[in-house]
């Protein structure tokens, strides 16, 4: 058995052995999507657990500092202390960032025009200097420009939904 893989199938025995296998491998072929969403499912199921196992990760460093420099060792108080300041850093995150994300699209959608002639007159350079036909790219600017406004308009909308999101996403945390 030890060159298996240079064998030639002698018997019937083998060429049944080898039809098992392409129709097992046939069938696992066909199963696949199935499993793939059967994984799917599974792992849904266990990203809760992965989410709590490294919250503890995390919230397990400033719990023992806090323990031991502020509490003479007890947990409970220091687990408070922890979640309380876990909360209030992703509170002040979230208070930056949710602002300054909104003022960032605000500006860039002042700016979006430039940009757009500003590609524009490279489309009309590429044209004239190296001869490339550049309508179609043109017609997806122009297309791709106007959903690119109402994808940036709707973002700006939507800040205090951000806020609301990461609000619910904190909530499930302490869930």
């Amino acid at each position: 058995m030890q060159n298996w893989l240079n064998r030639v199938p002698h018997t019937v025995r083998d060429w049944l052995g080898l039809i098992a296998a392409g129709a097992a491998i046939w069938v696992g072929v066909g199963l696949l999507p199935d499993t793939w969403d059967l994984a799917a499912r599974l792992l849904g199921t266990l990203v809760p657990f992965a989410g709590g196992i490294v919250l503890a990760y995390v919230l397990d460093i400033p719990t023992r500092f806090y323990a031991q420099k502020l509490f003479r060792g007890k947990r409970g108080p220091a687990i408070l202390l922890a979640y309380l300041s876990f909360f209030g850093v992703l509170a002040l995150l979230v208070g930056l960032v949710v602002p300054q994300l909104g003022a960032s699209i605000a500006k860039f959608m002042e700016n979006f025009p430039a940009y757009m002639a500003t590609v524009s007159e490279l489309l009309l350079f590429l044209q004239s200097r190296f001869g490339v036909n550049t309508a179609t790219l043109t017609d997806l600017l122009e297309n791709s420009g106007e959903m690119f406004r109402q994808l940036l308009s709707g973002l700006q909308n939507a800040a205090p939904q951000l806020a609301g999101a990461a609000a619910g996403m904190a909530g499930s945390a302490v869930n």
